[in-house]
């Protein structure tokens, strides 16, 4: 995506232009289907980590983890979680 450029004594339709197509491409990031992420080794002592989607859940979505070590009472997480479930991790 490129970023908006306004220029000294740029018209204001070259203005707006530059405006509509940020936007445009901005929506079009916003909209686009997840299909996978990866993920490598993890590693959390004394701390809360977490791996994968947040929010509404996301169908046919591949998620790999690989290896996960929590200790010293950590919590970690791996996958997809509820936004209300997130926050609770840090409350």
């Amino acid at each position: 995506m490129q970023l908006l450029q306004i220029e000294e004594g740029q018209s204001s339709r070259d203005r707006n232009e530059a405006l509509q197509n940020t936007c445009k491409a901005a929506l079009k990031a916003s909209q686009a289907t997840r299909t996978g992420q990866t993920f490598g080794y993890m590693q959390v002592d004394k701390s809360t980590a977490m791996q994968g989607i947040v929010g509404a859940a996301q169908k046919d979505v591949q998620q790999i983890f690989g290896n996960l070590v929590a200790q010293n009472e950590s919590k970690a997480y791996q996958g997809q979680l509820d936004s209300n479930a997130f926050a609770a991790m840090f409350k």
